[in-house]
Order: structure tokens, then sequence, then C-alpha cells
């Protein structure tokens, strides 16, 4: 499945419908920055979507067509392990999953 905005991307990988989508906050972690210039801290209250922000931006960036300058991999770092753990466990697993299942797809219709 191939997305041309980063809202389609976003609601496909949390399992939403419109008019549901990403904050503004999110939509600019996934456009709006460069390697150099990405925040090293996102200052929003909790369940407000930090990983989902983090996590779809960087996979957004890494299957752009044109090179976004960002690494292969991506690191994750918070003060709370259990709840950092879950969140590793649960929301990137899954959304590393879908994306991956959508890319096959794509990949078996070509």
């Amino acid at each position: 499945m191939t997305f041309d905005h980063y809202d389609g991307f976003f609601r496909q990988a949390m399992d939403l419908e419109e008019p549901a989508g990403p904050f503004d906050y999110q939509r600019r972690l996934a456009s709006d920055y460069g390697p150099d210039d990405f925040p090293a801290l996102l200052d929003v209250p909790t369940g407000l979507g930090k990983t989902a922000a983090v996590v779809l931006a960087w996979l957004w960036r890494r299957g752009r067509p044109r090179p976004c300058g960002f690494p292969p991999h991506s690191i994750a770092a918070g003060r709370k392990r259990i709840l950092l753990n879950h969140a590793l466990h649960s929301d990137v697993n899954s959304v590393l999953l879908r994306s991956h299942r959508q890319r096959s797809r794509s990949e078996d219709k070509s």
C-alpha cells in the first residue's frame, strides 16, 4: 500500500478511520524536521501519542522515495522502563508488522 500523505499512513498504522488522524505535532515530526534539527525531547502530556509520533515519523521518512538523511535504525530511551517496554513490545511491533504486511502485499502485486 502506498500513501501520498502522512495522514493516510498514520490512520492505517494506528487503525483509525477519518476524520481521526495525527495531532499537529505528530505531523510536523514526520515532515518538518531534518536529521540535524529533529527534536531530542518531546514535552507532550501522557496519552497523546509520543510513541506513535516518533515511530511513525521514522517509518514514514524511511519509506519515502527520496533520501531523507535519517538512519536505518531508531533508538528509544525513557525513564520508566516498564512503560517503555510495554510500548515497544505492543505499539512498535504492531506498527512494524502492519508495515511489513503492507509492503509484502505491494510487492506481490508488482
